[in-house]
């Protein structure tokens, strides 16, 4: 359903009160469970289970393709099933990815989170 976006310039709505639309996002890709995009030549991910919508604007101008969460550098967003409340990660690192959590290390505080909770995770490398 979320491939027919691959290519295009889209405002994504989530379900999230800390980041409720990624506006002029190229959607690059399409994992188990996220929308691969890049915004301001950073890679980015929405989670599928909590995006409201999508409203395609134009084509986009990348010819590449992200179907992979990788570890590096981000800020993550986390909404565990409320619209309200959940934490921010910022200035945080992706150190591990395996099966359905992740790891996160902000400064010397490592936090494991389950990727059914994350809404949008902002990659900080450009493409």
């Amino acid at each position: 359903m979320y491939s027919a976006y691959i290519g295009k310039i889209c405002d994504i709505s989530m379900k999230s009160f800390r980041y409720s639309v990624i506006r002029n996002a190229e959607i690059v890709g399409v994992t188990n469970h996220f929308i691969c995009f890049v915004k301001n030549r950073k890679p980015g991910f929405a989670n599928m289970s909590k995006v409201m919508g999508i409203l395609e604007k134009k084509e986009g101008s990348l010819s590449l393709r992200i179907n992979e969460l990788n570890c590096g550098k981000c800020t993550v967003y986390v909404n565990k099933g409320t619209y309200f409340g959940g934490n921010t990660y910022l200035f945080s690192e992706i150190t591990e990815v395996s099966g359905e959590e992740i790891v996160i290390k902000t400064g010397e505080f490592v936090a494991r989170v389950s990727l059914s909770d994350v809404s949008v995770i902002k990659m900080k490398s450009e493409v």
